[in-house]
């Protein structure tokens, strides 16, 4: 404490803990040059820091949990409590926060939380909750009044179930005034053992901002168990430079098989715009669910309830599979839908895909009092072997042009299936068609199967408009 005050001792069972004053100044607490607080064992001790500001930096650690081969099946390993009336920092490679289960332990894993005016994970940092023995990770919970600043390869904040774990992966829950992920930072729940994946929440006043940077939740090869979701809310969002939402089921590696289980879902509820553009290394922005060759289980659905929704120079929401199950569908329901423009040939647009012998595209299901599709942008399902999906799009006005394009189609792996259908309810539908550089994208709406093609066009209303611009 920073000034004179009253401090009491908690007794629980044989557990004792310090009781803080809130009415008394804190001062600030720093752990650098490998500095540790390490609190692991057969039962796992609680670990609780309260400060005005805390800094961990230059590989220091804040550790808690179960030692390996320790514990039993009731054995709960200890909670980290970071209190700070202003900020924590965390900043260098091997600066940590752990909650860990240690290889062969038994029992549960205690929970991970910070509360804060401030949280800034920089070059590495990262808080963790782990388990590799038999039982769950415990969760992550982060209470900032303000901003929280993730920034930099391997910064982040992360859940996973590693290989040979039978428990489940913790929650992480984020809430804040604001959240800002950058240069490959990451926010992720994975499961590579047998067990499920957490829950992703992020819940923020302000912006939700991602730059070259992902929040994801998968089950990775080896891993058997679902995916968890990733719900967002705020008030705004961001995904440029290759920024990506994605729940993920994958393919096998080089020493695990395929991954089994079904991929998460994404549900996206902003008040403001949700604005996705631009690509960095190859990768576009965008969100996604994707179940990959050999997997077993189905593509988690997306889901984007905003104000407004607009994806730019390759920007997709994405929803497919490789394995054998099926893809997920694809929701929106904004003010207003603008989609436009490629990156590296990859059109904007929203996507639904089957490249399974097995499974099938689902559906695209777009409601906006406006929608307009631009330059080679559009709205896709396909499926190479089963049934093509649905697109269905409730809106007052529909804007086509410059090669833009609602196809759905099946059968391209030339072994059948039927193609979607195309449901368009409008009172007035405004096809602007302007030149484009390549004359293989004409502007069209149409569905198609290798061995016949048909297509259904609903209307509310008889007239449609047609102006060329």
């Amino acid at each position: 404490m920073a000034q004179a005050g009253t401090v009491a001792l908690g007794v629980n069972g044989d557990s004792f803990s310090l009781i803080f004053p809130d009415n008394v100044a804190r001062t600030s607490v720093s752990l650098t040059n490998q500095a540790g607080v390490i609190v692991t064992g057969a039962g796992g001790g609680n670990i609780a820091v309260n400060a005005r500001n805390l800094e961990i930096l230059g590989g220091s650690l804040i550790t808690a949990g179960i030692g390996e081969g320790l514990g039993t099946p009731e054995t709960i390993g200890g909670d980290i409590t970071l209190n700070a009336t202003e900020s924590i920092k965390v900043a260098g490679t091997g600066s940590n926060v752990r909650n860990l289960m240690g290889l062969g332990s038994l029992g549960n894993g205690g929970n991970i939380t910070i509360d804060s005016g401030s949280l800034s994970l920089q070059n590495g940092a990262q808080v963790t909750a782990s388990t590799s023995g038999l039982g769950n990770a415990g969760n992550v919970n982060v209470n900032v009044t303000g901003a929280i600043d993730i920034a930099g390869r391997n910064s982040g904040i992360l859940s996973s179930v590693s290989t040979g774990t039978v428990g489940n992966g913790s929650n992480i829950s984020i809430n804040s005034g604001s959240l800002s992920l950058r240069d490959r930072a990451q926010v992720t729940a994975s499961t590579s053992g047998l067990g499920n994946a957490g829950n992703v929440t992020v819940q923020a006043i302000d912006a939700v901002t991602l730059a070259d940077a992902d929040i994801l939740s998968t089950v990775s090869a080896g891993g058997v168990g679902k995916g968890g979701n990733i719900d967002i809310l705020a008030a705004t969002l961001s995904l440029i430079d290759g920024a990506q939402l994605a729940t993920i089921t994958r393919e096998a590696s080089d020493t695990q098989p395929a991954g089994r289980g079904d991929a998460g879902n994404v549900n996206v509820n902003v008040t403001g715009i949700v604005n996705i553009s631009g690509e960095k290394n190859g990768i576009q922005s965008g969100i996604g669910s994707f179940v990959g060759t050999g997997t077993v289980g189905n593509g988690g659905n997306i889901t984007i309830n905003s104000g407004s929704l607009s994806l730019s120079d390759g920007a997709q929401l994405s929803a497919s599979t490789s394995g054998l199950g099926n893809a997920g569908t694809i929701k929106v329901n904004a003010a207003q839908v603008n989609i436009s423009g490629k990156s590296s040939n990859i059109n904007s647009g929203l996507f639904v895909n089957s490249q399974s012998t097995t499974g099938t595209a689902r559906d695209i299901i777009v409601t906006s009092p406006r929608v307009t599709l631009d330059n080679s942008s559009g709205l896709n399902a396909e499926s190479s072997s089963g049934n093509g999906g649905n697109i269905s799009l409730q809106t007052d006005l529909l804007l086509l042009r410059g090669g833009a394009q609602i196809p759905t189609s099946a059968g391209t792996a030339q072994v059948g299936g039927d193609g979607g259908n195309i449901s368009i309810n409008t009172s007035g539908i405004l096809i602007a068609v302007k030149p484009v550089p390549e004359p293989t994208l004409p502007l069209s709406v149409f569905a198609l199967t290798v061995f016949y093609a048909a297509w259904r066009l609903k209307r509310k209303q008889e007239q449609t408009h047609e102006l060329k611009a």
